[in-house]
């Protein structure tokens, strides 16, 4: 993974992002957090990409499962599989996010270059882009773990926690889901100063997607 020949500053820089100061930052202070990222040491990004690739292959799963369920009745045989021991969920989730991870560096990584290049970003280097865009999916991503891990001491299995009546973490990762948009957007603002286009391209739009899809899933599941 090597979007772009490291920077000069990078190389410099020896206070990592990787602490619990720098993520308090970015949970709380994302305007603090970008201002400095410049002048981090960032080598540790692509651990950021492996927990956002993990994340977002548990929501491709979890989407299965939705459409599985609701085709079916609620029968989730053809994942058992999958999903009838913690061990098989994490196992398969771990190793397919080694893929999932490349996926989002290289095509993540182009869409969001191509998304600053509409709000009036050029020549920033691509290493750049990527790691920016690596730590604002952190936000949706980390949270998303930790609910997932803490469901892994409640429940016999995957199942079990996926069926599970309760509601509090769906709202959590929600609310962590479109927080992210706004780190986003905070993001390009702080780090590479877009113009006033990035609001439509890092906030308005990524929010209308995602209102999309849960109205299409509210329907779906009506």
């Amino acid at each position: 993974m090597n979007g772009g020949i490291m920077d000069i500053e990078q190389v410099k820089s020896t206070e990592s992002i990787v602490s619990m100061k720098r993520l308090f930052q970015l949970f709380f202070k994302p305007k603090h957090f970008f201002s400095d990222f410049k002048n981090l040491n960032r080598e540790s990004t692509y651990i950021f990409t492996y927990i956002a690739a993990m994340y977002v292959f548990m929501d491709r799963m979890d989407s299965q499962l939705i459409k599985t369920q609701t085709v079916t009745g609620g029968n989730l045989e053809s994942y058992h599989w999958f999903i009838n021991t913690w061990i098989k969920y994490w196992g398969f989730s771990a190793i397919a996010s080694i893929f999932v991870a490349f996926f989002i560096w290289f095509v993540y990584g182009w869409w969001y270059e191509m998304r600053l290049k509409w709000s009036g970003v050029e020549n920033q280097p691509s290493l750049l882009v990527r790691q920016v865009n690596a730590m604002q999916l952190c936000i949706a991503a980390i949270p998303v773990l930790i609910i997932t891990i803490v469901q892994t001491f409640l429940y016999e299995n995957y199942e079990a926690a996926f069926l599970a009546p309760e509601v509090y973490s769906g709202l959590i990762v929600l609310f962590f889901l479109v927080y992210s948009c706004w780190v986003s957007y905070v993001a390009v603002k702080t780090v590479f100063n877009a113009n006033k286009f990035a609001l439509f391209w890092f906030l308005i739009l990524p929010l209308a997607v995602y209102v999309g899809v849960i109205a299409a899933f509210i329907a779906l599941v009506a």
